[in-house]
């Protein structure tokens, strides 16, 4: 259960902070956060705090795939028999809920970041999330930036794949013309 309690923080301090301007982070609620993510070495990358400052897309969070992420988050009274959950452009990564009989208003704790990421993709995304409950709801959004290199990830593959795919029909198409002579 505190696993699950956890996991609820980590939807609304990781993924849903921010301030409130159109492009920025936005948490709704009464719900407050901060995350703090680190590279595979524990180097600092990024933080991240709501209300506050951090994820937008001029200064997205970032994560590195094999990083962590340290966050702390609280909901404006004690939630009971919440439901959370956390999306990656739309798709739902996580979700969870829990009784909290243990009566927390906050959590906190550390996170592996590719336990929210499916997939090794470098790049900008948007991420929202939600926690409903008996007493009340949070949600928001947040811009996300996974850091690294792409080569190795799935689309570096396919491009490379489709590169060669791609020359290799230009030179079949071509052989035929030298042949001739034309």
């Amino acid at each position: 259960m505190r696993r699950l309690a956890a996991a609820a923080g980590v939807a609304l301090a990781l993924l849903v902070l921010g301030a409130s301007t159109a492009d920025a982070a936005s948490l709704g609620g009464g719900c407050r956060g901060t995350a703090t993510s680190s590279d595979e070495n524990g180097n600092q990358l990024s933080t991240m705090s709501g209300p506050g400052a951090g994820g937008t897309s001029s200064d997205p969070f970032l994560v590195d795939t094999d990083g962590t992420v340290d966050y702390e988050g609280t909901t404006p009274n004690v939630f009971h028999n919440h439901s959370w959950h956390v999306d990656i452009s739309g798709a739902t990564v996580k979700s969870g809920g829990s009784r909290n009989g243990t009566n927390q208003a906050g959590t906190s704790g550390t996170v592996q970041v590719d336990d929210y990421l499916p997939v090794n993709a470098v790049g900008l995304y948007r991420a929202t999330g939600g926690i409903t409950a008996d007493e009340g709801s949070c949600s928001g959004s947040a811009w996300i930036k996974v850091v690294g290199s792409p080569v190795g990830t799935i689309a570096w593959i396919v491009g490379l794949v489709t590169t060669v795919l791609g020359a290799a029909g230009i030179v079949s198409t071509a052989m035929p013309l030298v042949r001739r002579g034309g």
